[in-house]
């Protein structure tokens, strides 16, 4: 699977009457920011679950830095999931029994102390402008606040991978261009990988790559 940190061959899945993926091959090199395009209701969320490994394809495989994780167990799968991905879904899904902060912090205790994970919690939601709101619960933020908080909580372990399906959706302008740029700074400065679904034409200005998915794979 040559250099690649994620890549997969002949993945197809099918969700009742319809094929979501199609048989779908690809490698993914790190360094680089992917932005997946298509219409609605193509599979591009259900290609990208898939690769995050939070959903099994019905054939094909999965690699990450050219291993076949794809029949793993549920148990190694999410080791995997901790170690390789951090996930900006299309709904933030904030802990409302938690602080901002701590939500922040979660993902993180598992492997670091409590002072140091509050520490990297608080640098990164400097970088959104949230830090002033680190001691607020999600149904204190605005709905802007919540979007911007889930897609920074994604770089909590500094994941290899980041699987983004629209980070951006309802958000301003220049809200939505700070994002893109947050996520072209982390691929672009590092040895990780961006693979974002969007429906937004702006990031055609911070992408490297423009997939545009559909029957048969992607394209460019």
């Amino acid at each position: 699977m040559n250099n690649a940190i994620l890549s997969c061959r002949k993945l197809n899945k099918r969700l009742g009457n319809t094929v979501a993926v199609d048989k779908i091959s690809y490698e993914f090199e790190s360094s680089h920011f992917y932005a997946i395009k298509g219409h609605h209701g193509a599979g591009k969320s259900t290609f990208l679950q898939i690769l995050g490994l939070l959903e099994d394809s019905d054939n094909g495989s999965v690699y990450i830095d050219g291993k076949d994780v794809s029949k793993l167990s549920d148990k190694k799968k999410a080791k995997y999931r901790h170690k390789y991905f951090g996930y900006i879904f299309s709904s933030p899904l904030l802990n409302e029994k938690f602080t901002l902060l701590e939500n922040i912090m979660i993902p993180m205790m598992i492997d670091r102390s409590k002072e140091d994970s509050e520490c990297s919690a608080g640098e990164l939601l400097k970088i959104v402008n949230l830090y002033d709101k680190k001691d607020s619960y999600p149904h204190e933020l605005t709905k802007v606040e919540r979007r911007k908080a889930a897609v920074i909580r994604a770089f909590a372990n500094s994941p290899a991978c980041i699987i983004a399906d629209n980070p951006t959706s309802g958000l301003e302008d220049d809200d939505e261009r700070l994002i893109f740029d947050i996520l072209k700074e982390y691929a672009s400065s590092s040895d990780k990988c961006v693979i974002c679904v969007t429906d937004s034409d702006e990031v055609e200005n911070y992408a490297d790559s423009i997939l545009i998915y559909g029957k048969g794979g992607l394209g460019k």
